[in-house]
Formats: C-alpha cells, sequence, structure tokens
C-alpha cells in the first residue's frame, strides 16, 4: 500500500516538473532613448555608422547621426517601410502600402528608390515585413497588414502567409516550402550558413541552414512561449552565434544563447519592433514604444 502510494504521488507531481518554466533573469544593460516619434521599426547600421529606421506612422526613414546625436528625415515618403538591410551600400527595404521589396543607393541618396519586386504569381504583395541577404538572395517575410492596407482600398490578393526568396543576379521570385502561420523576423547567421524566422502567430523561431542559397533543412530553434514570451518580431545574430528576438507584444528583447537556451531579457518598452547589433556587438539599437534605444552591452 505504501510503495503503490508513493507511485502515485510521483507520477501526480511529475508532469508540474516536466513543465516548468525556465527562470529567465533580466539584464540590466543600459538604455537610452535617442528618438522619440512615431511606431518604429527596421534599424540597421551602414558602415559609416550612420544609423537608419522606419517610422510607420509618418511613412519616413529616418537617420540617426551617433556623433551628433541627430535625427532627421532620409526619405519623406518610404510607402511605411517595416524592415531595412544594408548591403554593398545599398539600404533595402520592405514597403508595408507600397506592397513591394525596394532599395535605395545610398552614395546616391533617397532619390534613388528602385522596386524590384511587388508581386508573385501574378498577384499582388500583402505587406513585406522583414529582410536578410545571403549570397545574392534576399529573403523576406510577407503577409497581409490589414490594419493599413484596408484604409487606402488595397485588396488581398494572396491568401497563405510566406517567406520569399528574391535573386538580385535573375531577378526571380520563388517561396520556401514551409507553412508559417505569420513568419515575421528575418535575421542571418554571420558566417551565412543560416537564418531565422520568427512566427508571430505560433510563437517558434525557425532556424533555416543553406548552402549556396538553397535550402537545407528548417528545424524549430526555440519556442518562446515555453518561457513565457510571445510575438517574435525582429531579430540580431551575434558573433557567437547568440539570437537577440524582439518580443511586440511583450515590450522586451530577449536573448538565446545559440542553442536556444534563455540567457536573459531587457525590458524595452511597449511594441518592440527590431534590433540590430554594432561596434563589434557591443551596442544594440532598438526600434521600441515609438523610440529608438541605444543599449550598451556590459557583460
Amino acid at each position: 500500500m505504501g510503495n503503490q502510494f508513493i507511485l502515485i504521488v510521483s507520477m501526480a507531481i511529475l508532469p508540474f516538473i516536466a513543465f516548468a518554466q525556465p527562470k529567465v533573469d533580466e539584464l540590466n544593460w543600459p538604455v537610452k532613448t535617442v528618438y522619440h516619434g512615431g511606431f518604429t521599426e527596421g534599424v540597421v547600421v551602414a558602415s559609416d555608422g550612420l544609423v537608419y529606421f522606419s517610422d510607420m506612422d509618418s511613412s519616413s526613414i529616418l537617420q540617426y547621426k551617433p556623433a551628433t546625436g541627430k535625427t532627421t528625415v532620409w526619405q519623406q515618403n518610404s510607402h511605411a517601410s517595416n524592415g531595412l538591410f544594408i548591403h554593398d551600400n545599398f539600404l533595402y527595404a520592405c514597403e508595408t502600402t507600397g506592397r513591394a521589396l525596394t532599395r535605395y543607393d545610398l552614395e546616391k541618396g533617397s532619390g534613388s528608390r528602385e522596386i524590384l519586386v511587388n508581386s508573385f504569381d501574378g498577384k499582388k504583395f500583402g505587406s513585406p515585413n522583414d529582410l536578410t541577404i545571403i549570397n545574392g538572395c534576399v529573403f523576406f517575410s510577407e503577409f497581409y497588414m490589414g490594419s493599413m492596407l484596408k484604409p487606402i482600398n488595397a485588396q488581398r490578393e494572396i491568401y497563405k502567409n510566406r517567406v520569399y526568396r528574391y535573386s538580385l543576379s535573375n531577378k526571380t521570385t520563388d517561396t520556401i516550402k514551409f507553412n508559417f502561420e505569420m513568419p515575421n523576423g528575418v535575421a542571418k547567421s554571420p558566417d551565412n550558413s543560416k537564418f531565422f524566422i520568427g512566427d508571430m502567430q505560433t510563437n517558434i523561431i525557425w532556424c533555416v541552414k543553406i548552402r549556396n542559397s538553397k535550402i537545407i533543412n528548417i528545424d524549430k530553434f526555440a519556442d518562446v512561449s515555453y518561457l513565457g514570451e510571445s510575438g517574435p518580431d525582429g531579430m540580431a545574430v551575434a558573433q557567437n552565434g547568440n539570437l537577440f528576438i524582439a518580443l511586440f507584444r511583450e515590450g522586451k528583447v530577449l536573448v538565446l544563447d545559440k542553442n536556444g537556451h534563455p540567457l536573459g531579457y531587457l525590458n524595452t518598452g511597449p511594441n518592440t519592433t527590431n534590433c540590430f547589433l554594432t561596434n563589434n556587438d557591443r551596442t544594440l539599437y532598438v526600434t521600441a514604444d515609438g523610440k529608438l534605444k541605444r543599449v550598451t552591452i556590459t557583460d
């Protein structure tokens, strides 16, 4: 009787132990607000140290100069650009209301906007969201952002949320054959061997391994809901493989190690949308709470 009682108690307790959430510590890195405006997104840093980011409320791309601390409007009409990426001195943009993947020549300035692709199989994109570039291919996420497209009567034509691959040399577009629910943030590893996709609906971070721009496999890297978190948005990958994830719904940046284990989180404010590492991974720029924030990584 005694042994049976012990067995029953052990079986009752076991599920609670197995599904206990890991403890994630708060990171006490210094955070400074360097700009306060509208709905901020898509921060990137150019090789000259200038910081570019989107203000979706004003439909503009802004430029922040760390040397002077001043922010100016770089592009007055960005077609509600969201994610941005810099490659070979071109600034690439995912446009929400423009419904296109575009780019600018940074030497020529904001007047050099070029539409790279705005449709697939003859159907107009919904809202290209975030992007990265590996081996001459632009990988970008897309879903229909009704809150911004319906008021301008932009009808939905593609009813499947996808991640696309656009070849800069061949100017062709195809899709990653995978059933994402709401693919959002996209970020590549420093060695170009893989990139990460955050699914805002399922809270899963997917790792896409590639070779010569071809998809090798897609594996689940982390489920942030297991940590009690949700709403993964833009991301950044450190040189050592640590993954920084903007959590839109939580107002945080979550940091995972290269194996997907939590290292800590940083409170950044409501609507934390994106982040970018620079200065040898000692500085993190974050778009959150209608602001651009600069974080000094101290450990």
